[in-house]
């Protein structure tokens, strides 16, 4: 009996300490939970591949680990769903909440998808640079490069994104990448409803699954063999991100960015400022909580005494090495940096692709190859 007894409670100190290690990230959740999340963040996820090469796998994986699956308090009272704490960096709200340290400083987002945003321009940073040579679709790479660049500090990290990943079928999603149409509709699976930015999209079910069940199979996106019919993004009159009051600059809509107070624009998956009357580089630098040196690297300055002219674009982010159209014909009188600011893409590349100085004032219906 006495053997029973201790064989009873080494049983129980194990179940304990798996039970903890469980809950080391997240809360307690369940595959019911997950599924609901996944089919309201669906839509983010992909909008978020698409305009910064992070696989929505990933993304949404990330998710449900960091937030337990949307249960979590600093997901319920921050909308923080990535465990992105303030660092020097953040001007906005915080929550403060015991973590590896007592009373840690996280950021408090207004809407969730705010959080999925600010979650890929952390990952935009130096330390994760190797993880953008890998394809989309190596998810097992992404993970592990996760961990390895130090996104957490628990040694199952990794192992722990794959196994969400596989088991509701979460690559599904890295095969729609359209990085010409962020903003594509989700080819949807049956019994799939899915929430976009305040409007809800469901597709009509022809069977019924079982969702209580934790071993069925994932109810949304399947890869699809024919290129998806890309539509406009809806904009609901109520959308908490998208309104359209927000300015305006030459078609491209302000968007959401924690780091500036100014607006910021996203062009051919680069975000940029517009110049204001009196401005330098050192004063949008400072602005945007960038160094003087980077902001310049991202602009292909030619001139190092050169400041921005009043409306001229200034981009925050190290633009695309391609622009999204093939070939442009000139008007007359611009040079290879005017047509690399005004599409967003790297003034290198077109220098690659054309037999052209970059200096040279080019005369009008001269064809420039902008991509491969």
């Amino acid at each position: 009996m006495e053997k029973k007894r201790k064989h009873f409670g080494v049983v129980f100190l194990c179940w304990i300490a798996c039970f903890c290690s469980h809950n080391a990230i997240g809360q307690e959740y369940d595959s019911k939970q997950i599924i609901e999340y996944i089919n309201q963040y669906a839509q983010a996820a992909i909008e978020q591949m698409n305009m910064h090469k992070i696989p929505a796998s990933i993304t949404l994986a990330q998710g449900i680990l960091e937030s337990g699956a949307g249960t979590s308090a600093l997901a319920r009272q921050a909308n923080n769903h990535f465990g992105i704490k303030c660092h020097n960096t953040w001007k906005g709200a915080a929550m403060y909440k015991n973590d590896d340290k007592a009373n840690e400083c996280f950021r408090k987002y207004s809407h969730p998808l705010e959080s999925f945003d600010d979650h890929s321009r952390v990952l935009q940073a130096k330390r994760y640079s190797e993880l953008f040579l890998l394809e989309l679709t190596d998810y097992k790479g992404w993970a592990r490069g996760l961990k390895k660049c130090g996104y957490a500090t628990n040694p199952q990290y990794a192992d722990k994104l794959i196994s969400i990943i596989e088991k509701y079928e979460l690559q599904a999603f890295d095969k729609v990448y359209s990085p010409l149409n962020p903003y594509q509709d989700l080819p949807l699976a049956e019994n799939t409803t899915v929430q976009k930015s305040g409007l809800q999209a469901t597709h009509t079910p022809s069977q019924s699954i079982d969702i209580e069940n934790k071993h069925a199979k994932s109810v949304y996106p399947k890869p699809i063999a024919d290129k998806p019919v890309f539509k406009p993004r809806p904009v609901a009159e109520d959308d908490p991100i998208v309104k359209e009051t927000k300015p305006v600059y030459k078609g491209f809509h302000a968007i959401d960015y924690p780091y500036t107070d100014r607006p910021v624009y996203r062009n051919n998956d680069a975000c940029f400022v517009v110049a204001q009357k009196g401005d330098t580089y050192y004063s949008i630098a400072v602005d945007v909580q960038l160094g003087i040196n980077t902001l310049k690297s991202y602009n292909d300055l030619l001139d190092k005494k050169y400041e921005p002219m009043e409306g001229e674009p200034v981009y925050i982010e190290k633009k695309s090495k391609y622009a999204g159209q093939r070939v442009y014909v000139t008007r007359g009188g611009e040079t290879l940096r005017d047509i690399s600011q005004m599409y967003g893409c790297q003034l290198s590349t077109l220098l690659k692709l054309n037999d052209i100085p970059q200096t040279t004032s080019l005369p009008h219906d001269t064809k420039i190859i902008m991509r491969k």
